[in-house]
């Protein structure tokens, strides 16, 4: 693979360019790979980096004459991972990718980033199966001889389709492969919906996802501040959803250059001089039922108002409450009461929230100020407390109440 590989791209270069692959996989007949390149389509000034999918039949052998020791069934297209708007935000640049098998498809997690630039950002696009090979069986071919890499008329595409498995790929005509030989992009894009867990100011390097009964959980990584995000993911009827978890920094000691999973018990970090495991389960870190409810790997003890890990017994006891993201926290408003919080005149108080959580002060909203302070974690912070700051505070997030405190500062 690795000498048919080379040779492709020596002879056809100006078809691939500067490619960087980040997986490949075996599917059936075929093998996937995803990589970003420079794009040849482009019409800005600039060189533009696309990210790709690509696909090659496991028993092609190339051509006889034409193409040969050359895959004839390579065939590529572009991965859109974009936010819809009248000017499409793109994250064109793929860097890393899992597979995910379902009941219906296989589901391609992809972490994708904009250019290296001073507003840097990323996101998580999934790409489907079905789609990827509906596109390969039935899409147009990008004219290479149109300015604008126009779509193919279908009628002149010849009776062997490139792309198409074939027992002997030496049995196919020469009129056959040079037609493959410069049709090997597709005119349309494989669509990733909506991203998924868009932020500013990160790059996801690394990316696992634990497959659990209800949602899939996506856990992105950004290598260069080795933080972690923790995302459930879940469709609704035919509509995706997702709900950011948890966020966290991991310590390992320098940079992490590797991350996987052991499915549903821990992830495992890599850097240059240790391992880190690291368990699926942070539930010590919740302050609340809501949010600790909602995270597959955790419950919520009522009696003890305290996150334990999640038991296949807590489902059915007293006591113990166990959701997920799409079901919500609703049982856990009969167990919710505000949490006294006692100071004195002139202390800082800290309230743990939710990353992502507003807060409010008796039902209205908080604006930051010099003496309430936002903390990156979803908390937060008054200075130099008064009487005057006697009040309940709760923190919502989606609309949905997930820790109230009832402050109360005595002389």
């Amino acid at each position: 693979v690795l000498n048919r590989t080379g040779s492709f791209f020596f002879n056809y270069i100006s078809i691939i360019l500067e490619p960087q692959f980040v997986g490949s996989f075996d599917v059936g007949e075929h093998v996937y790979f995803f990589f970003r390149e420079i794009a040849i389509e482009s019409n800005g000034a600039e060189r533009s980096v696309y990210s790709r999918v690509a696909r090659v039949c496991k028993k092609d052998i190339g051509g006889r004459v034409v193409l040969r020791q050359v895959w004839t069934s390579f065939l590529k297209a572009r991965l859109n991972c974009s936010i819809s708007s009248q000017y499409p935000y793109y994250f064109d640049r793929i860097q890393a990718v899992t597979r995910v098998e379902t009941s219906d498809d296989t589901l391609f997690y992809a972490t994708m980033s904009t250019p290296d630039t001073a507003f840097v950002s990323s996101a998580v696009c999934v790409f489907s199966f079905k789609s990827i090979n509906q596109l390969f069986h039935h899409g147009f071919f990008a004219d290479p001889n149109s300015p604008t890499w126009l779509p193919l008329p279908a009628d002149a595409v010849p009776e062997h389709r490139p792309g198409t498995c074939v027992p002997n790929s030496h049995t196919l005509t020469d009129t056959d492969l040079h037609f493959a030989k410069s049709h090997l992009m597709m005119s349309e894009p494989v669509s990733g919906g909506p991203p998924i867990l868009p932020t500013r100011d990160v790059v996801f390097t690394h990316i696992a996802v634990d497959v659990r009964s209800e949602q899939n959980v996506i856990f992105a990584l950004d290598s260069r501040t080795n933080t972690l995000w923790k995302v459930a993911h879940w469709r609704e009827g035919s509509t995706w959803k997702w709900l950011e978890l948890e966020r966290r920094e991991i310590a390992v000691g320098g940079p992490i250059k590797a991350m996987t999973l052991l499915p549903g018990e821990f992830l495992f970090f890599a850097s240059r001089s240790a391992v880190t495991q690291f368990t699926l389960a942070g539930c010590s870190m919740y302050p609340s039922c809501a949010l600790c409810a909602v995270d597959p790997y955790c419950s919520w003890n009522v009696a003890r108002a305290a996150c334990y890990p999640r038991e296949k017994a807590h489902g059915q006891s007293l006591g113990w409450i166990s959701s997920w993201a799409g079901r919500g926290s609703s049982e856990c408003s009969a167990s919710a009461k505000p949490r006294p919080l006692a100071a004195y005149p002139g202390d800082s108080v800290h309230l743990v929230g939710a990353v992502g959580g507003i807060w409010k002060r008796d039902g209205l909203e908080i604006v930051p100020s010099h003496r309430t302070i936002s903390t990156a974690d979803g908390g937060l912070v008054i200075m130099d407390v008064s009487r005057e700051d006697n009040a309940d505070y709760e923190c919502l997030l989606n609309g949905r109440q997930v820790i109230k405190y009832r402050l109360l500062v005595d002389h």
